[in-house]
């Protein structure tokens, strides 16, 4: 271990900076001061090239090779290279061909028996598995574990270069599963321009009216004193802190008496989350007003406080990852935007504070029932796909179906989702497969599939692990709990299936459209669930939406698909107040301006 012109070498055999600007892999790793990009800096880079040894440049260092980070032609390894990229982006370092070690682990989790994706959990089954390099310690260290920002630059580069040794010696021991599990179509034509994808709308951030915000959140708080002095009304109890579940459980109880249904992990008392509560709904007045509450709570907490305290320069910029869902559907923190309520009224004052900025507009694109439509490609099943070509209601269809009566077409809804997202009961399951016999006959096949294999895949061939699936024993000598759990394994084989294969057609999508407009003026600035939400300059916006629409769209006639995947795409100044885009055409330039200005 040396230095050398502020450089740190580290390992038995570190690289030469000749062998690093002539590799053609390379692995990274950036420490910085934290982790949001939008305010943090970067401290220092590691690279290695031999897993052996590798180098750490402080930030600035006159010899760092940048010339080959930017070069497309070496690829760059690294464990979570969203948030590398996006630093280095930030910096004006263009940094594309990539690949991430944390989404490899992800993506083939069924051979790797992982469930966490940590880099410490990569560094700790290498060192088992006698995998890991020469001379690593025993124990792995991280950014906490130093000492954090009172770290030396000796101590920080050392254990800097021992991550990016790690994340080399996991890519030169795995990366052959991409191959062996035929995931090499998702890793590198999907997931790793992903990373491109979701860095840039990182970094692009969406713009937040600040003044509406406040005041919702004063609105938001009002009604939550009026539910607090209402709860007091019906408990005839004053000062209960209803976020508090042992508050909460001793008022509903003990004091009014209520049978909880659902204890809590520990055993101790009686569940108050939010299943449990909804359970309790019509046995008390002040469950319901309990509910409200906590719903107001959270979305002050997260949605008004929270997103008013990241905003940097008028936009708040939410991170979404790739590796932390089990469907394979994209996640967002900071703030978790795939939560903010689509439906509600308090969800569209929330959607009313992301507007565009002075001179542009947003443009939105949803899609039209896509999982259900992803179920019609994949079954094949012939009245899914009458359905949806000839354009009834597909709800309605599936109630008269089902129930006999298309004015059950609320409980055909019910079902229909209950079937993508995982939910329902066998008998539920079983009424659907009845209603629609070719699709029922694909759902069995891929259940019995399960009960094989003990995992699902996407169309993509992304393997979901549900070991709980695997049927080992006769279904009569089974116990309740194993029943149970067979019975989840069973709904969650069918939702990734169809909800993970829907997820992939948007991100298949999404890279598309970044590839079309990434030396634009254009921005992709969100993506919820099966929403896009564009920043484009007001003018451009006719051809932009039929940009993306075209994009988007996968028609029968050119995809080969049974059904039409079709998006609904709007326009507006905000994304609660939006013009379908049909509506928009027809109107004048200075009519678009006055819906602008209003």
């Amino acid at each position: 271990m040396r230095s050398e012109s502020g450089i740190i070498y580290e390992g038995t055999r570190p690289p030469t900076i000749e062998e690093l600007s002539n590799a053609s892999v390379v692995a990274l790793d950036i420490e910085s001061t934290g982790t949001r990009v939008e305010v943090d800096q970067p401290l220092g880079v590691a690279l290695s090239v031999d897993r052996r040894g590798g180098a750490y440049f402080p930030w600035g260092e006159q010899s760092f090779p940048w010339r080959m980070i930017e070069d497309d032609k070496v690829l760059k390894v690294g464990h979570n290279i969203q948030f590398d990229r996006s630093l280095m982006k930030k910096h004006n370092i263009l940094c594309d061909n990539v690949a991430d070690t944390m989404i490899l682990g992800h993506m083939g989790e069924y051979d790797l028996k992982m469930m966490r994706y940590s880099l410490g959990d990569l560094y700790r089954k290498l060192y088992y598995q006698e995998r890991i390099f020469e001379g690593a310690p025993r124990e792995f260290v991280d950014f906490k574990g130093i000492g954090g920002l009172n770290a030396s630059t000796q101590t920080m580069g050392e254990m800097c270069s021992l991550h990016a040794r790690t994340t080399l010696n996991f890519w030169e021991e795995y990366e052959h599963l991409i191959d062996y599990d035929g995931l090499s179509e998702l890793f590198w034509d999907l997931k790793m321009p992903m990373v491109n994808v979701l860095s840039d709308v990182e970094l692009n951030g969406c713009v937040i009216d600040d003044t509406y915000l406040r005041s919702l959140g004063v609105e938001f708080r009002k009604r939550m004193d009026t539910l607090e002095y209402a709860l007091e009304r019906v408990t005839g109890v004053k000062g209960t802190n209803y976020n508090s579940g042992d508050q909460i459980a001793w008022l509903l109880f003990d004091k009014l008496g209520l049978q909880g249904k659902y204890l809590t992990s520990s055993g101790k008392r009686f569940s108050t989350d939010a299943k449990a509560l909804e359970s309790l709904r019509t046995k008390h007045p002040a469950v319901n007003l309990i509910l409200t509450f906590r719903m107001y709570s959270k979305l002050i907490g997260t949605y008004v406080d929270g997103i008013l305290e990241r905003m940097i320069n008028g936009r708040v910029h939410p991170h979404f990852g790739q590796a932390a869902t089990d469907t394979g559907r994209l996640n967002s923190t900071d703030p978790n935007a795939q939560n903010i309520p689509k439906r509600k009224e308090q969800g569209y004052k929330i959607r009313r504070a992301f507007v565009a900025p002075e001179g542009h507009v947003l443009v939105v694109v949803d899609w039209n029932q896509l999982e259900l439509r992803d179920l019609a490609i994949q079954s094949k099943d012939p009245g899914l796909i009458d359905a949806f070509n000839s354009g009834r209601d597909i709800h309605a269809e599936t109630a008269i179906r089902a129930y006999g009566s298309a004015s059950r077409r609320a409980d055909g809804k019910t079902m229909n989702y209950q079937i993508v997202f995982g939910g329902g009961t066998r008998e539920h399951r079983q009424k659907f497969m009845e209603a629609y016999p070719v699709a029922g006959l694909w759902i069995a096949e891929r259940i019995r599939d399960l009960h094989m294999n003990g995992f699902a895949k996407t169309r993509k061939g992304r393997i979901r692990p549900l070991p709980n699936g695997r049927l080992d024993a006769d279904y009569g000598f089974m116990t309740k709990l194993e029943r149970d759990f067979l019975a989840k394994a069973e709904r969650q084989c069918v939702s990734t299936h169809v909800q993970g294969s829907a997820a992939e057609e948007v991100q298949e999508a999404m890279v598309n459209i970044w590839n079309i407009t990434r030396d634009t003026d254009i921005r992709m600035i969100m993506q919820v669930h099966d929403e896009l939400l564009f920043e484009v300059p007001f003018g451009k916006e006719i051809e932009i939406a039929e940009v993306v629409k075209k994009a988007c769209e996968k028609l029968r006639t050119l995809s080969g698909y049974p059904v039409d995947l079709t998006v609904d795409t709007k326009v507006g100044k905000n994304w609660k107040d939006l013009v379908k885009f049909s509506s928009w055409k027809e109107k004048t330039v200075e009519q678009r301006k006055m819906v602008i200005a209003a």
